[in-house]
């Protein structure tokens, strides 16, 4: 859906200004922003670190106010190569694909506003694109990840995705050839934060790509760094979370036809995991919370696919 984060829904405040200036740029990375100040700041501190510069940053500024402005001139006079961009609705994946239609590059990367890379990931993706000509993506590394859960393999195996067995691939690890996305027309913008099914727009896009027999590998040398909760509380916050966190499962679960045994699975698991928990009743609380979220993402996508589901409000 990239007509709906095109360059005709966007105003550039800048856009012609790196061009101008003749740099090269290799990647394009794509930073969707709403309400963070200091986690953006210290996001692009860790872009002015890197040690291969040659680089583009597209913010997709979503907030009503001017909150950015200081901080994005500062880090300019940094020497960033900075694309501002206002953009007045909000959703994360339509933010993206806007990023994504003005990049430059010939790999495109997400990071998160609250994310921040160890010096070397830009070029340590850069060498391994460059050394690996026929893939098509790179999972990089999440470096505060849950050691319990699944990493994935060298390369993501498109039978072990359609199991929920591929491993974890978050939206800011992940870096692509910009004509490669392109073709699959980007992020879904029904899926992720900002809409009713409120996350697994990642797992939507890699399910596509490997459909298409792209190679997306994972490079544990491209080391990202994004805060994590390993045991959330009991707050009504968190359930409406799990909530939207479980419909854009349901919702990947029905989009993708995935077999009736993998559903029954995804309904189970959650209360699974609350009992070996140690709190089990606060775990058993947010896993129905969870199992509802999916219930409704299945219900939803079975009986009104992507187009009027984009209707409903989240």
């Amino acid at each position: 859906m990239m007509t709906a984060g095109g360059p005709a829904a966007v105003k550039s405040v800048d856009a012609a200004a790196a061009a101008a200036r003749g740099e090269t740029v290799l990647v394009s990375l794509v930073v969707a922003t709403l309400d963070r100040s200091e986690e953006f700041r210290r996001m692009l501190e860790s872009m002015r670190k890197q040690t291969e510069r040659r680089f583009e940053l597209i913010i997709i500024d979503q907030n009503s106010d001017d909150r950015l402005v200081s901080i994005i001139e500062d880090k300019r006079a940094d020497g960033l190569v900075i694309r501002h961009v206002r953009r007045g609705t909000r959703g994360v994946c339509p933010a993206r694909n806007a990023g994504l239609a003005l990049a430059r590059a010939p790999i495109v990367a997400f990071p998160d506003d609250d994310c921040w890379y160890e010096p070397d990931a830009v070029a340590n993706a850069l060498a391994y694109f460059t050394a690996q000509p026929t893939i098509v993506g790179v999972v990089g590394h999440w470096v505060e990840f849950d050691p319990d859960r699944r990493r994935p393999p060298a390369s993501l195996d498109p039978r072990r995705w359609r199991l929920y067995k591929g491993g974890d691939a978050a939206a800011f690890s992940l870096f692509f050839r910009t004509e490669a996305l392109r073709a699959v027309n980007g992020f879904n913008e029904y899926l992720g934060p900002g809409s009713y099914f409120g996350c697994a727009e990642e797992e939507d896009l890699i399910l596509r790509l490997l459909e298409t027999n792209a190679r997306i590998d994972y490079v544990p040398t491209v080391h990202i760094h994004h805060n994590h909760s390993h045991a959330p509380a009991l707050t009504d916050a968190q359930r409406r979370r799990n909530r939207l966190y479980g419909r854009g499962t349901g919702a990947v679960l029905a989009k993708h036809k995935f077999p009736l045994w993998i559903v029954a699975r995804s309904l189970v698991g959650p209360v699974y995991h609350a009992l070996r928990a140690p709190n089990k009743s606060e775990a058993l609380l947010l896993g129905g919370y969870t199992i509802l979220g999916r219930v409704e993402g299945l219900v939803g996508w079975w009986l009104n696919g992507d187009r009027a589901a984009g209707k409903v409000k989240a």
